[in-house]
């Protein structure tokens, strides 16, 4: 059975290679998911210059069309108010921000109403 100590620099040693390793694949990479992205722009100019949905090739791919919509809240004050006032509780989500719980767990003991949350216990590893 190896030491703690061994272990740590195992630990260290692998974490070293895998970003390495990482590190070459994505500079080779690259230039592939550059041209992946290249033709799917080009695919969508030719679909929309030709005003269809979506083309068929000859292999069985299907190039097609998608609009979706991006969403940023610019203003939470005014947006909460809009939500609250016309009861828009659809256009929004709500969760739990981690540092508030804890300040609560830590006043409190317990979780706040309406939260379920675990301390979970992690070994990380780190140069000196």
């Amino acid at each position: 059975m190896p030491t703690i100590g061994e272990m740590i620099d195992k630990c260290l040693e692998l974490e070293a290679y895998v970003e390495q390793e990482q590190n070459a694949f994505d500079v080779q990479i690259k230039p592939y998911k550059e041209a992946v992205t290249a033709l799917k722009q080009a695919c969508l100019g030719e679909l929309q210059r030709t005003g269809q949905q979506n083309a068929k090739s000859e292999n069985g791919g299907t190039a097609y069309q998608q609009t979706i919509l991006s969403v940023k809240v610019d203003n939470q004050d005014t947006l909460r108010d809009f939500v609250v006032q016309n009861n828009r509780w659809d256009m929004v989500s709500l969760s739990a921000l981690k540092d508030g719980v804890k300040a609560y767990r830590e006043q409190f003991d317990k979780d706040p109403p309406g939260v379920v949350s675990q301390p979970i216990t992690k070994c990380n590893i780190r140069r000196s």
